[in-house]
């Protein structure tokens, strides 16, 4: 992404009635309920030129939809509407700020259907081009995007949409509106037989805390020939939809070590966890909130039985308890389908980007955008391709992974000195980011490489961030899907310990009196390593500098050309090289900006209107002022 982006939708809905939902006006290849209480159900189509939206909406009242680069009203394009007397009205605006947004001067989205029905339920359809071309309008892009809703009790009194109309509910919810594999390439082959299991907590309470990462060591179905795993979908316990934040499942090395608890769980990364993380770093799939099901290519399938595979899953689970409630009780997981008709191809999946940690990972405050990357070898893949006698990796999907501060994530690729097509450009609208398919598969090959840029703005930040597993603290990560399947896991680097000490050290550090002095990435983190000179940790040495624009790109240019650590992972065995950052001589040039059609339906004189559809109570739709 370029940008960060996001859609607001705004839904006006009255809650006095309860019947069902109308069904939709045509068969959608994909829908998404916006809230958890079966209030609004999305569902969309699109082509290279449009999308086409039904929104279905416990409500009478007003309506919109718009696209945000901050999630705000502020830069937001917005289109909003209502129903009233039999007529449509649709208006195309842009925020400004959290104040009443005006009408753009060219009106971008039209409506197709509208009726409303008893129990209070509204069907609104509507389309728009992907990307207008237009200065007021921002583009629908193949990335993650976040929905806020928001509802009130009433239309607008007269026939305009006023300040004072308020609403009455707000909500977000994050859904990638492009990033899907086509329906069509991921249908079941005829006839094919399929089983299912299940990976849950089993149950967990969770502890009062905002953050709980927890792990649950299971068995794989016991099978004694090779299978294909071909779908993937979350199973969240009703009620508990906003506390699942991200889910990880990954593969452990067979066989697995003395001491690890089978069907056990406990916190991550402590000595509660039934097994340590290294030895279960094969990625098998990722979840975050928005995503859908994951249906396999029809060729392909995630494999596991055969001698020698792993036998054994990890599930992570990444709880966001804001509110720090006691006592809540958790089932939630993944449900596996897989099948013994074997597919065409084994799929795998690899991490890559920046290694966790809070000695090399810093991001300094006050920057409005601030790159940190890591590298995946042209050795490493070479080498995971030729231990698996493969000619070519096939990238068919990815998922980006920061935190709070991320606003963009870049995977680029390599090969010789040419830099290629990016896998991923999108944008990281909060740390919420969602697996997504790309146009057409991407081709890896020996002797290709990867380098993963993330950006941060910390313009909110007083005191420098680093990198770890807290929401408050940061990561640069990215998850491609590929086939066929090879050996390799994790591709990742981070700066030397030596470049990080010789970093610090330019900013009033004294490096001879670091205490304890740093020598791994496990040693303790800059808030607890002290200057004994000064008796001051050097966090606290960093956070008194004056981080002013030059500070932060001297910064920027010493941490990028900084000497850094490899680690090439195949699931059973890390190997740690060191190497300079790589110099690339002809970056890729995206090609020109091709615009899609203009929808204008702006009458002279007035606001677009719509004549009513024959059958059919007519919506009109204008701007909410949604007051965050």
């Amino acid at each position: 992404m370029l940008t960060r982006a996001a859609i607001i939708i705004f839904v006006l809905a009255s809650l006095r009635r309860v019947s069902s939902k109308f069904p939709p006006t045509q068969q959608y290849p994909y829908q998404q309920e916006l809230d958890h209480g079966g209030h609004a159900t999305l569902y969309w189509n699109y082509d290279d030129t449009y999308i086409t939206m039904e929104l279905h909406v416990k409500s009478t009242g007003w309506i919109g939809l718009g696209i945000s680069p901050t999630g705000t009203m502020k830069g937001a394009d917005i289109y909003v509407g209502w129903v009233k007397d039999g007529r449509g009205i649709i208006t195309d605006r842009h925020g400004v700020g959290n104040e009443f947004p005006p009408l753009d001067k060219v009106q971008n989205v039209e409506l197709l259907l509208a009726k409303e029905g008893e129990g209070g339920w509204t069907v609104l359809k509507f389309r728009r081009t992907i990307d207008t071309c237009i200065d007021d309008d921002l583009q629908i892009t193949r990335t993650t995007m976040q929905f806020i809703y928001a509802w009130a009790k009433e239309d607008p009194v007269g026939n305009e949409l006023k300040p004072s109309d308020k609403h009455t509910f707000k909500g977000k919810r994050d859904i990638n509106l492009l990033g899907h594999l086509n329906v069509e390439k991921t249908a079941f082959p005829p006839g094919e037989q399929h089983q299912k299991f299940r990976v849950t907590s089993g149950g967990v309470t969770l502890p009062p805390q905002e953050t709980f990462y927890f792990c649950r060591l299971v068995p794989m179905p016991d099978v004694s020939e090779k299978h294909h795993i071909v779908r993937i979908e979350a199973v969240i316990q009703s009620g508990n939809e906003a506390l699942v934040h991200h889910m990880v499942i990954n593969q452990c090395a067979h066989p697995l070590p003395a001491g690890a608890l089978v069907n056990q769980s406990g916190e991550c990364y402590s000595s509660t966890a039934p097994i340590d993380h290294a030895n279960c770093v094969q990625p098998l799939f990722v979840w975050d909130q928005g995503n859908a099901a994951n249906q396999f290519p029809t060729e392909v399938g995630f494999p596991f039985g055969e001698a020698g595979d792993p036998k054994y899953l990890l599930l992570e689970i990444h709880f966001d308890n804001h509110e720090k409630h006691a006592g809540i009780v958790d089932d939630s997981g993944l449900l596996i389908t897989y099948t013994s008709e074997l597919r065409k191809y084994d799929a795998g999946m690899f991490s890559t980007g920046h290694l966790i940690s809070e000695l090399t990972m810093i991001i300094p405050p006050g920057a409005p955008s601030f790159p940190i990357g890591g590298y995946c070898s042209q050795k490493c893949i070479t080498d995971a391709m030729e231990d698996s006698n493969v000619e070519e990796l096939r990238v068919i999907a990815v998922m980006s992974h920061t935190h709070s501060l991320g606003q963009n994530i870049t995977l680029r690729h390599y090969r010789g000195d040419q830099e290629l097509l990016y896998l991923t450009n999108q944008l990281a609208d909060d740390f919420n980011d969602h697996l997504h398919y790309l146009d057409a598969d991407i081709v890896i090959r020996k002797g290709d490489r990867l380098r993963t840029f993330c950006e941060y703005n910390s313009m909110d930040r007083k005191n420098f961030t680093f990198g770890g597993m807290s929401t408050n603290d940061e990561m640069c990560l990215v998850y491609a899907f590929y086939y066929p399947r090879t050996n390799l896991a994790v591709c990742k680097t981070e700066p030397t310990i030596a470049s990080m000490t010789d970093i610090v050290s330019d900013y009033g550090v004294n490096y001879r009196f670091m205490s304890p002095h740093p020598t791994a990435v496990d040693d303790p983190s800059w808030e607890k390593i002290v200057d004994t000179s000064v008796n001051k940790t050097v966090d606290q040495i960093l956070n008194e500098q004056t981080w002013n624009e030059t500070m932060i790109s001297m910064l920027n240019e010493k941490l990028s050309s900084s000497r850094v650590m490899h680690i090439c992972s195949t699931g059973s065995s890390n190997k740690e090289t060191f190497m300079d950052a790589p110099v690339v001589t002809n970056p890729y040039v995206p090609p020109p900006k091709v615009c899609n059609v203009t929808i204008n339906v702006t009458l002279p004189g007035e606001a677009p209107r719509l004549v009513a559809y024959p059958g059919f109570i007519l919506i009109h739709l204008a701007i909410i002022y949604f007051v965050m």
